[in-house]
């Protein structure tokens, strides 16, 4: 008998492409022939009576064919991850996973939402590859927020088989791409491709990391189900993963054993044009800071995100509900040394910054260069962190560019700069943050703008795990036109528990 020779890993991508664009084919056939020749009743049936079929029928590449190994036909290649377990990777599989991915989302547009946009077929593909990219100024949300998600699940699709954070990337680049170009009937948007995969591939390998922690737990009950709940949120792609392959899929990988810190704040909030600010209604406001790694431990050098920070917080203002996120983390970092025994890092760093309310809207994605040290021998005692970046594409309202050329908001690229000290005396905490931005408009009718972000506060340690605090922000706009040029102010108090 002569032996089956093994399939290469090109072999199998092309194999997993082709499968994959008969499907899609027959996909959109199938609901073509069904808005066409079905009476009405039948339309509206089908339309959600396909959804689960069209998962069944994409999510597995052998579907239909004699059963077989998976060991046989995956590609695989011994890999070791942080925890020291060989691991393989799956390139089908993660293909597979972000193809279905964009088939779920735009089944359910179509299905359900019934979206104009979701009105595919071989014309508007043609359409769409003949025109090329535009500008696409859709809801902020979306473009900012929901993008980055989807890029996620891209991403997680990837890195949940095997792939590492770098190899998991173009993954995401593939997913955006094939979501704009045959996904949907508009043009392709330029922005979403960019944002996509750079944002999704941060917000992706951080939901990767702390979805993977909250399943390596022994909680039990209610604690338990908030933890799978979690998870499933952050990481759809895990839950997919979970169903399909059970917890196999855990065990390839393991849970990165680094320091979480979660601190919960909750408080009143007070907004303004003018400093009186005890003349504006108070709201009340929530938010978190987590601090994932430690960027002072015994490491030389550090990973894509073995040391990242959020903070994000909603404020309940039913005249001007808001909601910001400020995200960076280190993605190749190497130990600093002071004489006096402080230490800290230096490296590359990505950064995400997102803001929005019904002033304001503002979103940045870039990387760069940056530190953070505690330089003196008590090292607890004094924190300082600089940082300086391009920004790759980034989002800011504009009344001049809606004036003029109508939509909400313009794009630009520019740079970036961050510093932030905190000093710690006894039971007293004090920080000062100031964070600038400078855009110059690549889609829009001013040619540059710039965004400050200004924050002082001050906390008192009630006992080990809860401080009450008092802090005062400052949002500056200013363009080149004049017209957006203004100035919000803000004070909180607030108390902060330490989970």
């Amino acid at each position: 008998m002569i032996p089956m020779k093994q399939k290469g890993s090109f072999a199998i991508m092309f194999e997993a492409v082709s499968v994959t664009y008969i499907r899609m084919c027959l996909i959109t056939g199938v609901f073509s022939l069904d808005s066409k020749i079905m009476p009405g009743s039948f339309h509206s049936y089908s339309r959600i009576l396909c959804l689960p079929f069209l998962f069944l029928f994409c999510l597995f590449p052998s579907f239909g064919e004699a059963p077989v190994d998976l060991g046989e036909i995956e590609a695989q290649t011994e890999k070791t991850s942080v925890a020291g377990i060989g691991v393989a990777t799956y390139l089908d599989r993660a293909f597979m996973q972000t193809t279905v991915s964009n088939i779920m989302v735009w089944g359910y547009d179509y299905a359900v939402l019934q979206a104009p946009w979701a009105q595919i077929g071989p014309e508007t593909w043609q359409k769409n590859l003949e025109h090329g990219f535009v500008w696409d100024g859709a809801w902020f949300f979306t473009n900012q927020i929901m993008h980055p998600y989807h890029g996620s699940v891209y991403f997680n699709a990837a890195r949940l088989n095997g792939f590492t954070f770098w190899e998991s990337f173009p993954f995401a680049v593939y997913g955006s791409l094939m979501w704009e170009l045959f996904m949907e009937r508009d043009y392709p948007s330029l922005n979403d491709f960019i944002t996509t995969p750079l944002a999704g591939t941060a917000m992706g390998e951080v939901t990767y990391r702390l979805s993977l922690s909250f399943l390596n737990s022994d909680a039990t009950g209610y604690k338990k189900a908030a933890r799978e709940v979690a998870a499933a949120i952050l990481n759809p792609a895990l839950l997919i993963n979970r169903l399909v392959y059970g917890d196999d899929i855990l065990k390839r990988n393991p849970p990165y054993r680094e320091e979480v810190s979660l601190i919960i704040y909750s408080g009143i909030n007070r907004t303004g044009d003018e400093y009186p600010l005890f003349r504006r209604t108070p709201h009340p406001f929530v938010g978190f800071s987590l601090n994932y790694g430690n960027p002072y431990d015994e490491r030389e050098r550090y990973s894509p995100f073995d040391t990242f920070r959020i903070f994000s917080d909603w404020d309940l203002d039913y005249t001007n509900p808001g909601w910001e996120i400020f995200a960076s983390g280190i993605l190749y970092g190497r130990k600093i040394y002071f004489p006096n025994g402080g230490r800290g890092i230096a490296g590359i760093y990505q950064h995400f910054d997102y803001l929005q309310n019904f002033v304001y809207k503002f979103a940045s994605n870039g990387i760069g260069i940056g530190t953070e040290m505690r330089p003196m021998q008590r090292m607890e005692l004094f924190e300082l962190q600089v940082h300086l970046y391009g920004i790759v594409l980034g989002a800011l309202d504009s009344q001049y560019t809606h004036d003029t050329q109508g939509g909400e908001y313009i794009f630009g690229s520019g740079a970036a700069a961050k510093l932030g000290v905190q000093f710690i005396f006894d039971e007293f905490s004090s920080s000062v943050f100031y964070y600038k931005y400078w855009f110059y408009t690549v889609r829009g009718a001013d040619s540059h703008n710039t965004v400050g972000i200004f924050s002082f506060s001050v906390e008192h340690t009630l006992k080990q795990d809860l401080r009450i605090g008092a802090e005062l922000h400052v949002y500056d706009r200013w363009s080149n036109v004049g017209v957006d040029n203004s100035s919000r102010v803000g004070a909180r108090t607030y108390l902060a528990h330490t989970l």
